[in-house]
């Protein structure tokens, strides 16, 4: 059998009986962690939740957002060195990297990227009054 053939059927074989939840392996149950970052609040424009050490993210979040009724909602993600001064983090070019979700009217699961930080927190603006919650999923080490 040639390199190719072999290399067809591992791979065949890995996708069939190992997932393709990960490029290299599949996530141990233990590395998911899961954690209540802005407890129901009802908000009228813009809110903030309290500050999350986030050193632990490998590269993977996701935010279950629970809105109360179908009022326009827009989350990001800000960052900080010290849990006190926040900043809206930007690429080289000055492009905005925070946003989670906009204009969401109706209770959502969104993948996002995470900012590299050691403090995250989330900016709640939404276009009238609704309760919201934010609980974050993170693959950790």
């Amino acid at each position: 059998m040639n390199f190719s053939k072999c290399f067809a059927m591992v791979l065949i074989f890995s996708l069939v009986f190992g997932g393709i939840t990960h490029p290299a392996r599949a996530l141990a149950q233990d590395e998911i962690k899961a954690f209540e970052v802005l407890p129901a609040k009802s908000i009228n424009g813009t809110d903030y939740s309290d500050a999350i050490l986030f050193t632990a993210s490998q590269g993977f979040a996701s935010a279950l957002v629970t809105l109360s009724s179908a009022v326009s909602t827009t989350i990001t993600v800000q960052c900080s060195y010290d849990g006190t001064t926040w900043y809206d983090p930007v690429d080289e070019n000055g492009s905005s990297l925070g946003a989670v979700g906009s204009a969401i009217t109706a209770s959502t699961f969104i993948q996002f990227p995470p900012i590299v930080a050691k403090y995250i927190r989330f900016k709640v603006v939404t276009a009238g009054a609704v309760t919201v919650t934010i609980d974050v999923m993170s693959v950790q080490g």
